[in-house]
């Protein structure tokens, strides 16, 4: 999980905000805990320092609505159908 992470950078823009989705469910599945923590302190570590700036607002916009979800607070609405095919 942590190579998916670390290699979002490199995701063509296009296709990032459907691949940090997958991301954000993944850590939600993750049992609370050391593991979820270092994740979510992972992913935002990746939106703020690793991200071109094309592509940061993308990872921002992401953080802000899927980051109750990552710490675990609240699970995610069902994803829109026009933002599925993106």
């Amino acid at each position: 999980m942590l190579a998916r992470i670390s290699i979002a950078q490199y995701v063509p823009t296009t296709r990032l905000r459907a691949y940090l989705d997958r991301i954000a469910d993944d850590i939600a599945d993750t049992p609370a805990g050391d593991e979820r923590l270092e994740l979510a302190a992972n992913s935002f570590g990746m939106v703020v320092r690793e991200l071109g700036d094309q592509q940061k607002r993308i990872g921002i916009d992401w953080w802000l609505e899927r980051k109750a979800q990552i710490e675990g607070k609240e699970r995610p609405l069902p994803t829109h159908p026009i933002r599925a095919k993106l």
